[in-house]
């Protein structure tokens, strides 16, 4: 392959031009610079020996989206589009994965101030990259999402449940020219809102999954480690917002942190009994299990991969479940809660423990004859539901090897 040499000051790469070269540098360094809202120019990143210099314009067929001067006398392998296209090179596609890769990792809070050693064990836990064609699906309607998609070459088009195109930058984003979604599973494992389909002729898609970071928890942040950490947290539910500072405190310290080992039961959702406390993730990771899950009485623990494979959705460090009991009617909560992660804590805020410390504060934790009147009512509906379900169960027992389909399976441990 050709080689090149260029001068201090002198222009690689210019903004705006359409480029059909890369380079990979063998000596010297190289200044990234992109334009400013006043018509100069910032210094984004300098680029050393090993690394390359304009792929995302020659991968995705883009304009140069930044400057590239050389600093000092810089040395370059120069490698064109067609010799790319046609180059079978392990190596290459290696650095260029690992290009694409941090250059999101980067732009990403979580991974801003990770070391390069840190970085590099980070890029190993990433899947093999897909080679996906026009039409494939990523992630379907009411998947869970449960990695980053880092989209190294081609585009991906978003579609609403009506099947109809939509753009969202909020959900699918760019970072140094390369497009990448699902970064949301940092904070919390949901459902995705659209279908993600390839809408060039080819795409390579490298992935990474939520579960491979669990090990560096601690490189992240550790979850909430500090009372403030905590008062954040609770600010995130409405009810909480319009207290005094002191109050939320009030609430932290009237909380009762529970370390979990995985698969250990936190919560069972009872439809006859209603709910009284709010959950808190202080760090690793829990399943949400959906109610209609019917686990075998006096259960404590159950199987983290039967369980992985019925989750409903996932809560991670900073995660809150069931906060609205602190201002609508008690109601049984909605699902069973599953320690999936090693190390995983929770605080679980009890009402009455809340009460007792704020001095049942008017309008928040009170409720009135009326509303007591309500979740009464409720209840009963509740109650008469839970009968007709049981009823329907005792029939099909009846049957050879009748049971509940996705029954969680006690572990072993029982």
């Amino acid at each position: 392959m050709p080689e090149r040499v260029y001068a201090d000051g002198d222009a690689l790469i210019k903004y705006g031009e359409r480029g059909d070269e890369m380079y990979l540098i063998r000596y010297g360094k190289v200044r990234v610079l992109v334009p400013d809202s006043k018509g100069g120019r910032i210094e984004v990143a300098i680029l050393g020996r090993g690394q390359f210099v304009g792929e995302r314009s020659v991968i995705n067929d883009k304009l140069r989206s930044a400057d590239c001067v050389a600093q000092g006398k810089v040395q370059v392998v120069v490698l064109k589009k067609r010799d790319f296209l046609d180059l079978d090179n392990p190596l290459l596609a290696w650095m260029l994965d690992y290009d694409a890769v941090s250059a999101v990792l980067k732009s990403l809070p979580a991974f801003k101030k990770l070391k390069q050693e840190q970085m590099e064990h980070i890029f190993d836990r990433f899947e093999a990259r897909q080679e996906l064609y026009q039409g494939d699906v990523v992630l379907s309607h009411g998947d869970l999402i449960e990695k980053i998609y880092v989209v190294k070459m081609g585009e991906v088009h978003l579609l609403n449940s009506e099947d109809q195109q939509v753009t969202d930058p909020a959900f699918v984003k760019e970072a140094g020219g390369f497009t990448f979604f699902g970064d949301a599973c940092l904070e919390a494992i949901t459902k995705c809102p659209y279908t993600v389909r390839v809408a060039s002729e080819i795409a390579h898609v490298l992935s990474l999954p939520r579960r491979q970071l669990d090990g560096f928890l601690g490189a992240l942040g550790g979850g909430l480690t500090s009372k403030g950490q905590l008062l954040a947290a609770l600010r995130q539910c409405k009810s909480l917002q319009a207290l005094r500072e002191e109050d939320v405190s009030a609430i932290v310290d009237a909380g009762d942190p529970i370390r979990y080992s995985p698969g250990e039961l936190i919560a069972v959702a009872n439809p006859t009994m209603a709910a009284t406390a709010f959950y808190l993730v202080r760090s690793g990771e829990l399943l949400l299990l959906p109610a209609s899950v019917q686990l075998p009485a006096n259960i404590t623990e159950v199987d983290v991969t039967q369980a992985e494979q019925l989750a409903v959705g996932r809560l991670t460090a900073g995660g809150l479940y069931n906060e609205m009991v602190l201002s609508a009617p008690a109601a049984p909560l909605q699902a069973h809660l599953i320690a999936r992660a090693p190390g995983t804590v929770v605080t679980i805020f009890e009402l009455a423990s809340i009460t007792k410390a704020l001095g049942a504060p008017g309008g928040l934790l009170h409720r009135g004859a009326q509303q007591q009147a309500q979740q009464q009512q409720y209840l009963q509906q509740q109650q008469q539901q839970y009968l007709q379900q049981q009823q329907y169960m005792l029939q099909q027992q009846q049957q050879p090897q009748a049971h509940l389909p996705g029954a969680v399976v006690p572990s072993m441990a029982q």
